[in-house]
């Protein structure tokens, strides 16, 4: 009777931790797809010297994050450009806030491979 209560009373924690599992595995794959558009991002900005309507679109469609820059001030050919991508994530088990998901890249405007 015992050990049949006690398996009772572990499935509630079972389900929070594989709740709290799939949070991980979510944001985990938030964080991949946002570095794949990241690199996308920093090709086309280092052709582009910067960041435009094109690309916000193509990051938008791409992964559903958001893109800005780090640097204010106007890049020039050598000089290095610092962006960000953000993308919003509802937990289910982990918070009750949303969790923002942001990479930091940078790329040399005008390196060509």
């Amino acid at each position: 009777m015992g050990s049949k209560l006690a398996f009772l009373l572990s499935l509630f924690f079972i389900v929070g931790l594989m709740g709290m599992a799939g949070d991980l595995a979510s944001i985990q794959a938030i964080q991949t797809s946002l570095d794949a558009a990241s690199i996308t991002a920093a090709k086309a900005i280092s052709l582009r010297g910067g960041i435009d309507q094109e690309l916000i679109a193509t990051v938008e469609e791409e992964c559903g994050a958001k893109i800005y820059p780090l640097d204010e001030q106007v890049s020039q050919v050598g000089d290095i450009y610092r962006f960000r991508l953000t993308k919003e994530y509802r937990p289910f088990v982990i918070s009750t806030q949303p969790v923002i998901v942001q990479i930091e890249r940078s790329t040399i405007i005008g390196y060509l491979d």
